[in-house]
């Protein structure tokens, strides 16, 4: 399956097989006589290509290609061609390639680049993220998948250390909903995609996103212990009244 990360959507589904009678344009078995490891992983190679043909084929359009597998092409007109000295005209010498510089070892690779450019947002307050949250949401259309809830319900567990109260405390605080079940569908994009920043199915939170986390946390029960300790004056005020003569 190709599924959209977006959204979620699945864009394109293909199965495939490698059958054992194959044949070659001479007639030669090609996998009849290979071993099972290698026509799982030719079957695997056909299925992704026709499920990503659909997907893309519109880049191959835009080239100048015809987006059809090789399995679908006719060899009639298919001609191979010796492998020659290719003739080159009097006089005309090939020219030199120069080599390109070999890559710093000390560079960065892209995906280290891209990992740092997530982690250089800055922290916001709770509040403010409060109100950021519900701008990112506003930019979701299509539903979430359940599993997107599940994902943001593991991640939101694993940043306190299994505890689930703290994770319904911070989900509660952020969208006015406890249970990862209840907010809604855009709210759940914005936490995972915009939030924890995560952009694939086996992404790990941002640590902007983790100390912001435990910071809201942390922001909740400080408001808590203030409503109690208000509340216990107030109780003790109204029950041992001053004494008059």
């Amino acid at each position: 399956e190709l599924i959209r990360i977006s959204d979620g959507a699945v864009i394109g589904k293909a199965s495939a097989l490698v059958g054992m009678d194959e044949k070659d344009s001479k007639g030669k078995l090609t996998w009849g006589g290979r071993n099972e490891y290698a026509r799982k992983s030719m079957a695997i190679t056909r299925a992704t290509g026709k499920a990503y043909r659909l997907g893309f084929s519109w880049i191959m359009t835009l080239a100048g290609y015809e987006a059809t597998p090789a399995e679908e092409i006719s060899e009639g007109s298919f001609r191979e061609v010796s492998k020659g000295k290719v003739r080159r005209p009097p006089g005309d010498k090939p020219k030199s390639q120069s080599r390109p510089d070999p890559v710093d070892p000390g560079a960065p690779s892209r995906a280290e680049v891209e990992s740092v450019a997530l982690e250089t947002r800055e922290p916001l307050e709770p509040l403010k993220l409060k109100e950021t949250i519900q701008e990112w949401g506003s930019m979701y259309k299509a539903p979430c998948q359940d599993r997107h809830r599940g994902m943001l319900a593991k991640h939101l567990t694993t940043i306190f250390d299994g505890d689930d109260n703290s994770r319904y405390e911070v989900c509660y605080f952020l969208t006015g909903h406890g249970s990862s079940k209840e907010i809604p569908d855009p709210l759940v994009q914005a936490l995972l995609k915009n939030w924890l920043q995560i952009d694939s199915w086996d992404g790990v939170p941002s640590q902007v996103a983790i100390g912001e986390a435990k910071a809201i946390l942390e922001h909740v029960r400080s408001d808590e212990k203030e409503i109690i300790a208000n509340a216990e004056k107030l109780g003790k005020s109204k029950g041992d009244p001053q004494k008059t003569e």
